[in-house]
């Protein structure tokens, strides 16, 4: 009997010891934002950020790169590329996308579909968070322009793939009741921020080589030239256009295989490559 005194009695004291002081830790794999926009290294790291999604390998599918998928969505969909493989089951959501057959859960256009919002989000936190930074104004109103630059890019790849979408301008998380935007208006939305950025950026040789791959003022006229023909006001398509070729920025090579190769990677005729 005594014995089960001192273990009850023991056991009191380990409950109250344990009680005295709730653990509690910060997350360490989440930035907070209240504390994560405070230096010129913070908001570079924020324009870094928005422009990752649109670069090789992400989150959603292992392997599989946002630059594959529209491959898949585009080539692949088209006239112009053979899915292939060993058999029919290898990368089945290509044969999907080649046959038209494709069911609700297709990786390419789920992973097209999710990671062009997560771009977004992150350049809707940029845009609201950069503002607020301390640091050299120049590079404040470039980084902004990158940023919209980068929200028009992603929207251009949802409209084109799948019409009406949500048209979102904001960092807020909606899981529901988030409504599709008509198109024309998501062109709307495309057209001025390609334009605001257009007026900022700075041309590709403006850059230095430690930042080749960040928009500039030739792909924000090039873009804004494409939404324009998809939009079918083809005066003004030939106006962005023209404003592209005429301001000799960009050279063809004289082999066509070269912008395929790593070497051809800083050839001047990319326009805009991540």
């Amino acid at each position: 009997m005594k014995r089960l005194i001192y273990l009850f009695v023991s056991s009191l004291l380990l409950v109250n010891i344990s009680c005295k002081k709730t653990l509690y830790k910060e997350p360490l794999a989440q930035l907070d934002t209240e504390v994560n926009y405070i230096t010129a290294d913070d908001a570079r790291r924020a324009i870094t950020a928005a422009y990752a999604p649109a670069a090789g390998n992400n989150w959603c599918c292992s392997y599989i790169g946002t630059g594959y998928m529209h491959w898949v969505l585009g080539n692949v969909a088209s006239d112009d590329t053979e899915k292939g493989g060993e058999s029919g089951s290898d990368q089945l959501y290509a044969q999907q996308v080649q046959l038209f057959n494709i069911p609700a859960d297709n990786d390419a256009t789920r992973f097209a579909y999710q990671v062009q919002y997560v771009g977004i989000r992150r350049v809707n936190l940029a845009l609201e968070n950069i503002p607020s930074i301390d640091m050299d104004d120049a590079l404040k109103t470039r980084y902004l322009a990158e940023a919209k630059f980068m929200r028009a890019w992603y929207y251009s790849n949802l409209v084109r793939t799948f019409g009406d979408v949500p048209l979102i301008l904001s960092s807020e998380i909606q899981t529901t009741g988030v409504s599709r935007t008509p198109k024309a208006q998501i062109y709307a939305q495309i057209i001025k921020d390609l334009t605001e950025a257009e007026a900022v950026l700075p041309s590709a040789a403006q850059y230095p080589a430690a930042d080749h791959g960040r928009a500039t003022r030739g792909a924000a006229r090039a873009y804004l030239g494409k939404a324009y023909l998809y939009m079918k006001d083809f005066p003004k398509a030939e106006e962005w256009f023209g404003k592209v070729i005429s301001s000799n920025d960009y050279v063809l090579n004289t082999d066509y295989l070269e912008m395929f190769l790593r070497t051809g990677e800083t050839s001047r005729e990319h326009i805009f490559q991540v």
